[in-house]
């Protein structure tokens, strides 16, 4: 990849509503204006496809931010492990449902960000906050704010010691209650009693 003299900070998923595309596009936008100096270090890895995409790239395009930022659309799932690993950090910007009902999704995602050992930014929401503590294993962020989005990549990416210290914690926990061993150990210690 041509990101080795970049910062990259990555988000895999599919680009729906609940996974908070637009809101990621907005702080990107907020990002390079407010971190003028940046501009040349930092750039972003947005993997997937989805309704949102061309919302997405329309936010960028008028934000003068689409150069700053990679697209490769689906990729192959043996191949994901490559595209993460070019990541510094991972940004989680799940938001809540238009209707008001309580979020649940998969989030395998949020596990093979955690086991790459990289700081996360991610989305006090839900299924995501009972995962991931803020300040212990990821920086927390309120669900569709796009200043603390922002706010929150910038502070992992301009803080190594920092981000370093998340992911290792973040790669402890998902080894020890999140693999699919430790799934399959609890569904059948479900189905003994």
């Amino acid at each position: 990849f041509f990101f080795f003299f970049f910062k990259v900070v990555g988000f895999i998923g599919t680009f729906g509503q609940w996974h908070g595309v637009e809101e990621l596009a907005q702080a990107i936008v907020r990002f390079y204006a407010v971190h003028t100096g940046m501009a040349d270090d930092v750039r972003f890895l947005l993997i997937g496809d989805g309704v949102l995409l061309e919302n997405v790239r329309k936010i960028l395009c008028e934000g003068n931010c689409l150069d700053k930022v990679v697209m490769p659309g689906l990729i192959m799932q043996q191949d994901a492990p490559k595209y993460l690993d070019a990541c510094d950090i991972f940004v989680s910007p799940h938001i809540p449902n238009k209707d008001g009902s309580k979020f649940f999704g998969s989030p395998t995602k949020l596990f093979e960000y955690m086991a790459m050992e990289k700081g996360i930014v991610a989305s006090a929401l839900d299924q995501i906050a009972d995962i991931l503590e803020d300040g212990v294993t990821a920086k927390l962020v309120e669900p569709g704010n796009v200043e603390a989005l922002e706010n929150g990549i910038y502070e992992l990416i301009s803080n190594r010691e920092m981000s370093m210290r998340l992911g290792k914690n973040a790669r402890r926990e998902v080894i020890e209650h999140y693999t699919w061993d430790k799934h399959v150990e609890k569904i059948l210690d479900k189905l003994r009693h």
